[in-house]
């Protein structure tokens, strides 16, 4: 999946707009020295770090610390957006980053005995970490029935499982339910500390934008920004018949 455009909460109308137009960019020039390179890859990138850095790290009133991301539709890839922002977020942090989804595949089975002082304060401090996937020194991902487990006295789950998460890790990713249904995808902003809309930009239609963003708003949650997936950047022919 490419990522094209990462929009932050005030250009929404303009995120909706692109839905509609798929495959209109143009290609990044640099002052006096051409076609800059470039690459979709090194766009997304670099759009991940925008997002991330303006979600995580500009709001001292109101710090983001746990993250809900929710398609627009429920066939909209999500989880490999939510790893992507795991990875980014946690090369921009020394504090430990959880990624949270439904379809995130359990990489290993934890196994064997814990045999050090250590390692038993560690499992009583962290019972999640224990049976998660570490993917490098401060990110982990789990999946959502090893979270769930942790609390199946729970019937309703949902609190109490972010809240087991947020008091393990500094930063969590969570994979959310499509926003198409509102109501269950607005629980899980409003326990978390806000939201973000993946939007596809070759599924996705503005009307459906528009319905999902203004259903979230009524709900009172706190939408933190959209990201348009599924983008395409074809090369203008004046620099394509210079290749």
């Amino acid at each position: 999946m490419s990522i094209g455009a990462l929009q932050s909460s005030d250009l929404l109308q303009a995120a909706t707009e692109k839905v509609e137009r798929p495959g209109v960019e143009r290609l990044a020039v640099s002052a006096g020295l051409g076609p800059a390179l470039w690459s979709p890859e090194h766009f997304a990138r670099e759009q991940l770090r925008g997002l991330v850095r303006q979600i995580f790290f500009t709001s001292v009133a109101h710090p983001v610390k746990q993250l809900v991301i929710s398609g627009a539709e429920p066939e909209t890839d999500v989880w490999s957006i939510c790893q992507r922002v795991g990875e980014t977020l946690a090369g921009e942090t020394r504090g430990s980053v959880a990624v949270v989804g439904r379809d995130c595949e359990v990489l290993h089975d934890h196994e064997g005995t814990v045999d050090t002082g250590e390692e038993r304060a560690s499992a009583r401090m962290f019972p999640l970490r224990q049976s998660a996937t570490r993917v490098s020194s401060n990110l982990w991902f789990l999946s959502e029935a090893q979270v769930i487990a942790r609390d199946s006295a729970d019937d309703l789950g949902l609190s109490s499982h972010l809240q087991e998460v947020r008091r393990e890790f500094d930063y969590s990713i969570v994979q959310g339910p499509s926003a198409a249904d509102c109501y269950t995808a607005a629980a899980f902003g409003q326990l978390a500390d806000g939201l973000v809309v993946v939007l596809s930009a070759h599924t996705t239609r503005k009307a459906t934008a528009r319905k999902v963003i203004d259903g979230l708003r009524m709900a009172k949650t706190r939408l933190l920004g959209t990201v348009l997936s599924d983008r395409t950047f074809p090369i203008p022919q004046g620099i394509y018949r210079r290749l």
